[in-house]
């Protein structure tokens, strides 16, 4: 076989792996494209007159709503020391690590490595309440997609006489060029941290559930999407309908450069 049908034909392969993506994603973005943004007060009515006029026991309706975050006893992001219901924190440090061989003439010899390790990372959340114009519902987070907002970045170059701790915000540990059994010279130290804020506008796409009285979002039990944004709802479609807009045009692209290869 030539070189150029195998490349048509990987090709072609390719183009069928960005067709099959692209279906994919576009599944995902549906929920969000097709569900209509309702009010707490709407959602709160339609649980109501569910629970009157059927006999069903539970309320379940995947509905979207945008409103701010409230939290009657928040977390406190460590780095950014802000008050949150959601926070991820990462702390990473680069070093030179020091390697000495002995040689039998001239002595030892040093080798130098620049490596990358993570210090320290933590995730928390808690159950909140999302609250519009009209009114107010809890959030019970578990197993959502979360899309937070950037609290800190920093990058610190550690320069001159390497420091005793690692501090930031709350955040404080033993610098690890102290308790490391190899040599390491610290070159800088990297903090991350995203939150979902109280007081921040939220999206939230999720299932309305009424059990026992105690109406909440929460995750879909039918495998609908539960998202939690900071982002708000046109962004999200902006963003999807770009990687679905980008796949397609590569997968045909993909199709019509395999086609050509076998072809010639």
């Amino acid at each position: 076989m030539q070189i150029t049908s195998i490349v048509g034909i990987a090709a072609l392969a390719l183009a069928l792996v960005f067709l099959l993506a692209y279906f994919y994603q576009r599944h995902r973005l549906a929920p969000i494209n097709f569900t209509v943004t309702s009010s707490v007060a709407q959602i709160q009515e339609l649980a109501a007159a569910y629970a009157h006029f059927t006999s069903a026991k539970f309320f379940q309706q995947l509905v979207e709503v945008k409103g701010r975050v409230e939290s009657a006893t928040p977390l406190l992001a460590p780095l950014s020391e802000r008050e949150c219901v959601y926070y991820n924190m990462n702390v990473s440090w680069e070093y030179e690590e020091i390697e000495r061989e002995e040689k039998l003439e001239g002595g030892p010899y040093e080798h130098k490595h620049e490596r990358e390790e993570t210090l320290a990372e933590e995730e928390q959340w808690q159950t909140f309440v999302v609250r519009d114009d009209t009114g107010a519902i809890r959030v019970d987070p578990q197993n959502c997609e979360v899309i937070p907002m950037q609290t800190l970045s920093r990058h610190e170059e550690d320069e001159g006489l390497p420091e005793e701790a690692v501090q930031c915000g709350l955040f404080t540990m033993p610098a690890p060029w102290k308790t490391s059994i190899e040599q390491r010279r610290p070159l800088r130290y990297r903090f991350e941290e995203q939150a979902i804020l109280v007081g921040s506008e939220v999206y939230v796409l999720a299932e309305a559930a009424n059990e026992d009285g105690d109406l909440r979002l929460r995750k879909p039990r039918h495998g609908d999407r539960f998202i939690i944004s900071t982002k708000r709802e046109e962004e999200l479609l902006r963003s999807a309908r770009l990687l679905l807009w980008g796949l397609l045009v590569s997968a045909l692209v993909c199709s019509a450069a395999g086609i050509f290869l076998l072809l010639n």
